[in-house]
């Protein structure tokens, strides 16, 4: 309980907020509200109160709280506290940015946590730079980087580039390995512009190549994800440059990290070895977006009881879902169908993946879940791998299952994750190049694959498409489903 009232001036210094005291509005007949309590204590308006808690419960944790800029004032008058520090010469400075350079050059390398957040946290001046590779979310590592600087108060700019302005630190992140050309190259030109400032180098192609950019680079690379980084609440409007609509209406929910599956054609294992939930994945929504992207590598397979509270929080605040990285065909149960039932899905946002033969009966059982719960099928898609280990006919059967229970399919086409360049394509060892490219295209136009088999579609157009002995013997290796899949399919 409170035990004293007592109303702020509005132009004199605010009293301490103080867990047993409460505080008025200078004009209005009102008790101040959380969001100007946090001004107040001066929280950037980035900082977010966890969800759930009474205004009682917020007020006591601003109460017990430390002003940032308080914390501030104190760290500057300690740093004064250790008397006036010689200015070098013009000399001195030129030849100390020559051994930063060298130290920069022999101290390449992998770097862990730790190393990384001293880097960042002791910069006053970085570039955050996402290589011109196409893509159309922003990049949630460098938003997470912004969010972390602007805390610190340091000064950071975003660019696809180098930008040809002065930096103390470049953050560079990296996504598929087939950009890898495009990411060497905005490491090796921010450590041409930088003038021997570090280059620190993260991302997907990071962790699963490091030793290609320590080979050809003076960067430090991070491996892998990072919980400090994770617990960041993104700075998307840092980032959002080139993103367009409808992208830009999302927030990006990062809930959990990790997949119990161990699939040979994944990355996602390979750079999340173990299964870790975000404590504070409810901050990352954005109140005035009105779209929710969920990025969560396996979320049905987190840790017991997070999806449901993920998809509990989900269906309260009503927004549009989309559950970017598909979920387990294996983990959705008639309880879970019935919950996801009650989302509001936007662009195909109820999402599963039929990479693997070996989930022929366990997907059309799931599937058939979720219609019956109620979730729309128009909503619905599902990820499908091809030019792995499967056969031709192996994977049309898998697309045109999905297009049998009335869901749209989106041919997943394999590249091996060693690959540095998207030409040539990588063809699996029972494809064919032109039939690789005439199976793709056919499942992306949905105007063909409702109309037509995929087999008549190649045959029609065999000319256009210079057809050999050679593809058509790929197409004819028979394919047929196991013994009792007609049962399990059928089945819901």
């Amino acid at each position: 309980m409170f035990f004293s009232w007592f109303r702020i001036s509005p132009v004199g210094p605010a009293r301490t907020i103080l867990v047993t005291s409460f505080m008025l509005h200078w004009a209005e007949p009102r008790a101040l509200t959380i969001p100007e309590c946090r001004r107040l204590m001066s929280f950037p308006d980035a900082f977010r109160i966890p969800e759930g808690l009474s205004f009682r419960a917020a007020w006591k944790l601003l109460g017990n709280a430390v002003p940032p800029l308080m914390m501030r004032a104190v760290a500057l008058a300690a740093k004064k506290s250790l008397g006036p520090q010689k200015r070098p010469s013009r000399k001195k400075k030129k030849a100390g940015r020559r051994k930063r350079g060298a130290r920069a050059a022999n101290s390449s390398g992998r770097i862990d946590e730790a190393g990384m957040l001293r880097m960042i946290d002791g910069a006053k001046n970085v570039l955050l730079i996402e290589p011109p590779y196409k893509r159309k979310y922003p990049s949630l590592a460098l938003a997470k980087i912004a969010a972390r600087l602007k805390t610190y108060g340091a000064a950071f700019r975003y660019r696809r580039g180098v930008d040809g302005e002065p930096f103390d630190l470049a953050c560079v992140t990296s996504l598929f390995t087939t950009d890898g050309a495009k990411t060497l190259g905005a490491v090796r030109a921010a450590e041409e512009a930088g003038g021997g400032a570090p280059v620190l180098l993260g991302g997907v192609m990071a962790s699963l190549m490091p030793e290609r950019f320590e080979r050809n680079t003076g960067a430090r690379i991070f491996v892998g994800p990072s919980e400090a980084l994770d617990a960041e609440v993104p700075d998307l409007d840092a980032v959002s440059e080139g993103v367009e609509d409808p992208w830009d209406t999302f927030s990006y929910l990062q809930t959990s990290r990790g997949c119990p599956n161990k699939c040979d054609y994944c990355a996602v294992w390979r750079m999340e070895p173990k299964l870790w939930v975000n404590p504070r994945w409810k901050l990352q929504v954005i109140d005035d977006r009105p779209n929710i992207c969920v990025c969560d590598s396996n979320l049905t397979g987190s840790r017991r009881g997070q999806f449901e509270e993920v998809v509990a929080f989900l269906a309260h605040s009503g927004k549009g879902v989309l559950f970017e990285e598909g979920l387990d065909c294996k983990f959705i149960t008639e309880a879970r169908a019935e919950v996801l039932a009650k989302l509001k899905f936007v662009r195909h946002g109820m999402r599963l993946a039929f990479d693997r033969i070996e989930e022929d009966g366990t997907f059309q059982r799931a599937l058939g879940r979720l219609a019956d719960a109620g979730v729309p099928k128009s909503q619905t898609m599902a990820y499908v791998l091809f030019n792995f280990n499967d056969s031709p006919q192996e994977a049309d059967y898998r697309m045109r299952e999905c297009v049998r229970l009335g869901i749209r399919p989106y041919p997943q086409q394999y590249q091996p994750l060693n690959k540095t360049s998207r030409k040539p394509a990588y063809v699996g060892p029972k494809w064919t190049r032109t039939l690789m490219q005439a199976f793709r295209f056919f499942w992306l136009m949905a105007g063909s694959y409702t109309k037509m088999k995929f087999e008549e579609y190649f045959t029609t157009n065999a000319e256009k498409y210079k057809a050999t002995d050679a593809d058509w013997a790929a197409w004819n290796v028979p394919f047929r489903p196991k013994k009792g899949a007609r049962r399990r399919r059928t089945s819901s």
